[in-house]
């Protein structure tokens, strides 16, 4: 089994369709839950602003990825950070019919620095 990757997204939204994409990002919604704020990327901007916290902050991570392949297929979703780790699995999937759109999440409590997390989407062959 090996995992391809179809598409990212970072925190400084840089999302990347590759060739032969199935496992789309359409949608990411970060939020604050200690500060009760939500964030929202969708058609290439954020809102209400990019996303902030502070030591301690509860934070969430939920991309919504497409299925845009023809068929059913394993699609999956990828939380890649160097300085923190979810408290789910760092690496979700599931069958996805074609067309259809899965909810991923994952949480983690802020550090007290800043941190780098990219998010990855794609199938598994």
């Amino acid at each position: 089994m090996a995992y391809n990757q179809d598409s990212t997204q970072s925190f400084t939204i840089t999302l990347i369709g590759l060739l032969e994409g199935k496992g789309i990002i359409t949608r990411l919604v970060i939020t604050n839950a200690t500060r009760g704020i939500t964030y929202v990327w969708e058609a290439g901007a954020w809102t209400p602003s990019m996303p902030e916290a502070i030591e301690a902050d509860s934070m969430g991570v939920q991309p919504q990825i497409e299925n845009q392949g023809d068929t059913t297929d394993i699609i999956y979703g990828e939380f890649i950070s160097p300085q923190v780790i979810p408290n789910e699995p760092s690496i979700q999937e599931t069958d996805l019919a074609a067309g259809a759109i899965m909810g991923v999440l994952w949480t983690f409590t802020m550090p007290p620095y800043d941190i780098n997390i990219a998010i990855n989407a794609g199938h598994v062959e």
